[in-house]
């Protein structure tokens, strides 16, 4: 993969449950699915160095100023 992108990955995935339910899907399978998908999620952040880190910045925007956070400080 040349260039990484988990957001666009969400979104895709939001728009497909949001569809899915909007058809007449059951809650059921979705709420079934969930901790799946927060699973794989939380392992293919964990995988690449640079997703834990800015997964760490928006945790704690304090922690690195000046280097990791500096745009998340405009928006506070």
């Amino acid at each position: 993969m040349l260039q990484p992108d988990m957001g666009t990955a969400i979104i895709i995935l939001g728009e497909a449950v949001v569809m899915y339910f909007l058809s007449g899907g059951s809650i059921w399978h979705l709420l079934s699915l969930a901790p799946v998908v927060l699973v794989g999620g939380l392992g293919l952040i964990l995988f690449e160095p640079y997703r834990a880190k800015r997964l760490m910045t928006f945790l704690n925007p304090n922690q690195g100023v000046q280097t990791s956070s500096y745009h998340l400080r405009p928006n506070f």
